[in-house]
């Protein structure tokens, strides 16, 4: 293993072993002490992750697939001696997708310093002539360009307002970023002492129409900021994070397109800010466009043939069923209430093979909304729930090992079909449900456990909601204490409440 690799899996061994959950993992399993005498019996290679860190120090991996290998044994042998409903299990499982969060991020930073590397040594070598009209590529708003300045042509308010538009009109943005943050209404009290220049999409929007912007450079560094502030605020994994990641994505490809193309204002001056000398990054473009590609780009074709071996992995698993079709309105009349965009793995395939995601990141973010919807709507603590998650672990290796063979070359374009469209494989399965609408032992047990989240000022609430709806399901338990007899609410009352419960943990889900 090269030293600088080495040096990278120690942070991210480092950085998973400050996970608060990852205690039971950083020693050997001590059979004696904890009673379980046939745990070496039933794990036949045993792995922690202190002795990980020892090999790390004493340069025993090889290859950094080595090192990954010995991390997932820790926690493969936690999940295969204890019960899934068990807290270990859980945190191994939680543990397990941090470090593989963490995971892809340095070897996506790897791959790329070593893309520059060579990237760099081949226009050394050809020294290809100055292009002063080409364009540097725009980063996006988290790349690292050094002391290198972007360049972004003039554009009108017009084009400025379809760009805006092209993100602003999306489900995501109208759940999140059309407005400003309200930190007392989304329950996070402590955004604005972690977020210091707030902005949203609707701000921006009102700003181009007064005519605010001096540049487009302006407006750009305005956009990028709603996604930056997402995702400083909501860690990795999570609804909000994903969200940000996509419309990023659909921005930065759609500004790439309007700046390069026939719409670019061409009777504007160039920014004040642009370089007078061709940027490396600008030559090294041109360079380049005379050159084969040396990596396959993510077109909708490449990420379909990537990402659908995956969906139908997942469709196959026995945890799956669930997750393989849409809800039924019909089952669950509060569902489409309670979340806002439903998503399930047989619509997804049919994207993919509709060719509609174009990178592996939108296909991803389909995939964890899933989950995330899954555990909005069930809690946490049901075993959908922990179904989801398990899937979602092991979504989120594959998509990270089709990252790297797109990236690494692995994964080619598919040559044009000869002789018509295939048809689809007869007998895929369709879950669907022809049940009536009923309220079952479960759903009410449900509405129970999803009241204890709310906070005070929600409970009392819902009080006074279930007083003007179905009074007789409230009764006392001392002169000042009252109770909700769920079992007494008729089906109309408990649908509108399980509804007006569920909203108010959605929106905590989606704001925190």
């Amino acid at each position: 293993m090269a030293q600088m690799t080495n040096r990278e899996c120690k942070l991210v061994l480092k950085k998973t072993m400050g996970h608060p959950h990852s205690w039971p993992f950083k020693e050997p399993v001590d059979a004696d002490a904890l009673g379980i005498p046939d745990y070496y019996e039933k794990i036949k290679h045993p792995m922690d992750l202190g002795t990980v860190q020892q090999k790390l120090a004493s340069q025993q991996y090889e290859h950094p697939d080595d090192f990954v290998a010995d991390v997932r044994q820790v926690f493969i042998n936690c999940r295969t001696y204890n019960n899934p409903e068990s807290d270990v299990y859980k945190m191994a499982v939680e543990v397990e997708q941090a470090f593989d969060r963490s995971w892809a991020d340095t070897r996506q930073k790897l791959e790329q310093k070593q893309r520059e590397a060579e990237l760099s040594a081949q226009a050394a070598a050809q020294a290809p002539p100055p292009q002063p009209t080409a364009l540097a590529p725009f980063p996006t708003a988290d790349a690292d360009m050094g002391d290198e300045p972007e360049v972004i042509p003039q554009l009108t308010n017009r084009i400025m307002g379809q760009l805006l538009k092209s993100v602003k009109n999306t489900e995501e943005a109208m759940a999140v970023f059309n407005v400003p943050v309200d930190p007392e209404k989304h329950g996070v009290p402590d955004y604005h002492a972690v977020i210091i220049h707030p902005m949203d999409l609707g701000t921006i929007e009102s700003r181009l129409d007064k005519g605010m912007y001096a540049d487009t450079a302006e407006f750009v560094s305005d956009v990028r900021l709603v996604w930056s502030n997402a995702k400083t605020y909501n860690a990795p994994g999570t609804a909000v994070h994903n969200y940000a990641l996509k419309l990023e994505d659909i921005f930065e490809r759609e500004l790439r397109k309007q700046c390069t193309g026939p719409l670019a204002n061409k009777g504007a001056p160039a920014l004040a800010r642009q370089p007078t000398a061709l940027p490396k990054l600008a030559a090294l473009q041109t360079s380049l466009a005379q050159q084969a590609p040396q990596e396959p780009a993510e077109t909708p074709e490449v990420v379909t043939k990537a990402c659908k071996p995956i969906i139908t992995s997942l469709r196959g698993h026995q945890h799956a069923k669930t997750f393989n079709s849409p809800v039924d309105p019909k089952k669950y009349p509060t569902y489409r209430d309670a979340i806002p965009r439903p998503m399930d793995l047989r619509t997804v395939l049919k994207k993919l093979e509709r060719h509609e995601y174009h990178t592996i990141a939108d296909c991803h973010a389909d995939v964890d909304l899933i989950w995330n919807n899954a555990c909005a709507f069930n809690g946490n603590d049901s075993w959908v729930a922990r179904n989801a998650m398990s899937l979602k672990a092991i979504a989120d290796h594959k998509f990270d090992d089709v990252r790297h063979k797109v990236a690494t070359g692995n994964i080619q374009s598919p040559k044009p079909s000869v002789g018509g469209a295939k048809r689809k494989a007869p007998g895929q399965m369709v879950v669907s449900s022809n049940e009536l609408c009923c309220v079952t032992p479960e759903m009410r047990n449900q509405l129970s456990v999803n009241a204890t989240k709310l906070d005070e000022r929600q409970r009392r609430a819902l009080m006074a909601l279930v007083q003007q709806c179905a009074p007789a399901a409230v009764r006392a338990t001392s002169s000042e204490s009252w109770e909700i007899d769920v079992d007494l609410l008729d089906i109309k009352s408990f649908l509108k409440l399980d509804t007006w419960v569920r909203r108010l943990l959605v929106q905590k889900l989606v704001t925190c």
